[in-house]
């Protein structure tokens, strides 16, 4: 599975591939003079203006829902308005000679085929992700009766994952809670917890403020945070 940091990276590499594909492509079909070799520079103003639209709409991210109807809409409507920068680009704002020039028809058929391409492996990479995050557990910390509220929050809206309880008013060495089914730890074992699970851990969700921690908690919460696992306020969660 492709590590988390790595994803951006990797969605950016196709991103350009798919863009000197497409543009050579459209080109040939069209008949338009070429736009030269696979690595022309050229190309590199159409990749920026791409990228562009794709990160102002959390395309680059993985905790982005690639899956929903809205993001599918969105990333459409981020291409057409890259074909519509890109056209005005070309056309008002570079004086020289430039190969896109040739065809205006390139530069749209190009950005149009570029938004069913870009999205198959956005929503293939955002399966993989799903399946993933399924294994991965979620820590929950607050006191006794929050972790219970919890846990009916969690069968109320069907959540699959496993969520490791910690409550803050708990016994120093108490473990494993008399309710049956919640596993539950003091918040002295909060730390070994992060450090056993380490990034398997999806997120850590605060019922209150982390100003109520321990100190040495806090700091590794922080330091979890920092690695790649976010720690969520119960409303941010939500």
């Amino acid at each position: 599975m492709i590590r988390r940091r790595l994803a951006p990276l990797f969605l950016l590499a196709l991103d350009f591939a798919c863009l000197v594909v497409a543009f050579h492509a459209i080109s040939w079909l069209r008949g338009s003079p070429g736009i030269g070799a696979f690595d022309n520079p050229e190309l590199l103003p159409p990749f920026a203006v791409l990228v562009l639209a794709v990160y102002l709409i959390d395309g680059y991210s993985t905790r982005t829902d690639m899956l929903s109807l809205a993001y599918t809409s969105q990333h459409a409507i981020a291409l057409l308005a890259s074909m519509l920068v890109m056209l005005l680009v070309t056309y008002v704002f570079i004086r020289e000679q430039y190969s896109l020039q040739s065809s205006r028809a390139v530069i749209a058929l190009s950005f149009v085929a570029l938004i069913p391409l870009t999205l198959v492996y956005r929503r293939w990479l955002a399966l993989r992700v799903a399946a993933v995050r399924k294994k991965q557990p979620i820590i929950f910390v607050g006191s006794e009766a929050s972790c219970m509220m919890f846990k009916e929050s969690c069968a109320n809206n069907h959540l699959e994952q496993q969520v490791l309880y910690v409550a803050t008013d708990a016994a120093a060495d108490e473990s494993v809670s008399p309710w049956v089914g919640l596993e539950m730890y003091s918040i002295s074992q909060l730390v070994a917890l992060v450090d056993r699970l380490g990034n398997q851990v999806e997120a850590v969700v605060l019922h209150d403020t982390s100003r109520d921690l321990p100190f040495a908690v806090a700091e590794r919460l922080m330091e979890l945070h920092f690695s790649g696992v976010h720690t969520y306020t119960l409303e941010l969660f939500h």
